[in-house]
Order: structure tokens, then sequence, then C-alpha cells
């Protein structure tokens, strides 16, 4: 949408410069790495004996 020249227009959209454009991909990059950390820390971690990893059993009627 930002670079399709009516729909920029009716938005009042301007192209993004250099510096715009690498902070949006510094800012998505650090998102993606810090998500990235997030899991593999929690893998590492055991799991606590409360923590339900399935389903419950089914209960007798």
């Amino acid at each position: 949408a930002l670079y399709v020249p009516p729909i920029a227009d009716i938005f009042r959209f301007a192209p993004l410069g250099p510096a715009d454009v690498a902070l949006a991909a510094v800012a998505g990059a650090a998102g993606v790495v810090w998500y990235e950390g997030y899991k593999l820390v929690r893998r590492a971690l055991p799991l606590r004996d409360n923590a339900q990893t399935a389903l419950p059993a089914p209960r007798d009627p």
C-alpha cells in the first residue's frame, strides 16, 4: 500500500527513507531474536512438577 500511488495518495503516505527501512528491519530482527532466545531458554529449563504437558486423563463416571 505504501508504494501503490493511488493508495498512497489517499492516505498521504510518503516513501520511506533508508534510515526508516533500516530501523524497521532492526526492530523486526530484534523481535525475532528475542523470541527465539526465549524459546531456547524455555526449552532448556526443566518442567515444574505441577506443569501439565498434556490433557488430563478422563475421569471414571
